[in-house]
């Protein structure tokens, strides 16, 4: 029936003398093209992202792999716009300068709010070029290269881990915690007359993500542990991944040092992190 509209369209612009019911047609198949492009979507896609991404990774003195490259920009993106409305995923497709990212909204409202107030601003030193994302879950899988995140509002990169047995070390909590990415610290709290309880932090806030949705009620030990984000307190330390041979404490508090007063930079050579 779309065929057939197109059609009478066509005939109807091609000739003056066009009966009736053709320019009827034409005229319903401009409403369904207005329709189609005015209709309400809850998804954005931000294009271009690769190369701004990679001039601010070498502003950094950093490097990193196409992977945490992707985590970093879905993480980016995800406190960017999540000021504006409950995002719920976020999708980074392909590499180089075609890199983009769809980022669903939980109602349309929330994506047009954020269309508007982000339109143009700085991300990664560029300006966001955001447009209405028309496409579906179903198209989704069909394109290569696509990695998926679904964001807690309440997320961070810090785990508690409740009801552990008092036998439980660093080393069973790390085993357990690091086959959903790098964990940094174990911090195991001892409770007189109770179970202890640790905190569990890791690298990558999408690790944190998937520990918490596939390591909440599971055993580790003989206990079926109970996992959920940390509380968020103010701290004066940043982590910094990604560190090489080659970078230098001072070049690290040269280039931290524009957003405020520096006053220790730690470098660990074995894992190529630093404290800030």
């Amino acid at each position: 029936s779309e065929g057939g509209s197109d059609s009478s369209h066509s005939q109807s612009d091609s000739s003056s003398s066009s009966s009736s019911s053709d320019g009827e047609s034409g005229s319903d198949s401009d409403s369904s093209t207005t329709s189609k492009t005015t209709k309400t979507t809850s998804a954005l896609c931000v294009q271009s992202l690769s190369t701004r991404s990679n001039i601010m990774v070498m502003q950094s003195f950093l490097t990193v792999n196409v992977l945490n490259l992707d985590g970093s920009i879905r993480e980016g993106l995800y406190h960017e716009f999540k000021k504006h409305g409950e995002v719920t995923r976020i999708y980074i497709h392909g590499t180089g300068g075609s890199r983009s990212a769809i980022i669903y909204f939980r109602r349309p409202e929330e994506a047009e709010r954020a269309l508007e107030v982000c339109q143009g601003k700085m991300f990664l030193g560029a300006e966001m070029q955001i447009q209405h994302w028309h496409g579906n879950s179903y198209a989704l899988t069909y394109i290569s290269n696509y990695s998926e995140d679904e964001f807690d509002p309440g997320c961070t990169r810090t785990l508690f881990v409740g009801n552990i047995e008092k036998t439980t070390t660093y080393g069973d909590l790390k085993e357990a915690f690091e086959r959903y990415g790098e964990v940094i610290d174990v911090d195991i709290k001892k409770q007189p007359g109770n179970n202890p309880y640790a905190f569990v932090q890791f690298a990558e806030l999408s690790s944190a993500i998937q520990a918490r949705r596939k390591m909440d009620r599971e055993y580790v030990g003989r206990n079926r542990v109970k996992v959920g984000f940390g509380k968020v307190n103010p701290i004066n330390t940043i982590w910094v991944g990604g560190v090489t041979n080659s970078l230098s404490e001072q070049q690290v508090e040269r280039h931290f040092g524009r957003y405020g007063r520096v006053t220790k930079v730690v470098i660990n050579r074995v894992t190529n992190q630093a404290l800030v």
